[in-house]
């Protein structure tokens, strides 16, 4: 133990993981992207276990701001992009 104890790269490991581990709540917030991530980061600075712990809780137990638009894919029939939401008969194969 005392081998491990006086290791560099030990402490440095430790201290990631523990800053890591701190600011838990936060990423999860982002990520999910809730209503008042201010207020999460707020909490979550407190030096408490119990801010910590609210912020956390607060993170996974708000509902996210809403479903990320993302564009519908195209596809490519014959050298004609074409939307997947349209009928593939108008688009003809040139050979």
């Amino acid at each position: 133990m005392s081998v491990l104890a006086h290791s560099y790269v030990f402490w440095v490991a430790l201290i990631f993981g523990l800053l890591a581990l701190y600011v838990l709540p936060t990423v999860i917030a982002a990520i999910r992207g809730v209503p008042g991530l201010g207020w999460i980061i707020v909490i979550n600075l407190l030096p408490t276990g119990i801010g910590w712990l609210a912020a956390l809780i607060a993170a996974v137990a708000l509902p996210p701001k809403g479903p990320v638009a993302r564009p519908a894919p195209s596809l490519c029939i014959g050298g004609n992009f074409a939307s997947p939401n349209r009928d593939p008969k108008h688009h003809q194969l040139h050979s």
